[in-house]
């Protein structure tokens, strides 16, 4: 009787211990809390001239990307629908959730109906 009570407390030692290891596993990078991203490209000849071409971010992160240009057209966001015009020298902001996982490319239409691919938008998942 003595050694079938202490292998049921064992057994239930054992499933406690392994409910807790998983528990505590599955949240490591769960409960880190939405981080605000911000970015600022200088678009130059249709290419990055400052700032990353890869802009990086959590699922849930707010993100903010300040662009200027010399060219007129509109800079987007394919897949995550954002879009704004741009002039030559005059600074745009977007701003929305990154709520999505996935990469995205940020081109930039010119006012000549060209279409270039100027950086990327890498959401991992949360």
């Amino acid at each position: 009787m003595l050694r079938r009570r202490a292998i049921v407390s064992a057994a239930i030692a054992i499933l406690v211990l392994a409910g807790l290891y998983l528990v505590f596993r599955s949240s490591g990078n769960g409960n880190v809390p939405p981080q605000p991203r911000a970015y600022q490209l200088a678009i130059r000849s249709r290419r990055v001239a400052s700032g990353s071409t890869v802009l990086e971010a959590r699922q849930g992160d707010p993100i903010t990307i300040g662009v200027t240009t010399d060219s007129a057209g509109m800079i987007s966001i394919h897949g995550y629908e954002q879009m704004v015009d741009v002039k030559p020298g005059q600074p745009v902001t977007l701003a929305f959730t990154a709520d999505r996982a996935g990469r995205y490319a940020v081109d930039l239409h010119g006012a000549d109906n060209s279409h270039t691919e100027v950086a990327a938008l890498e959401v991992q998942p949360r």
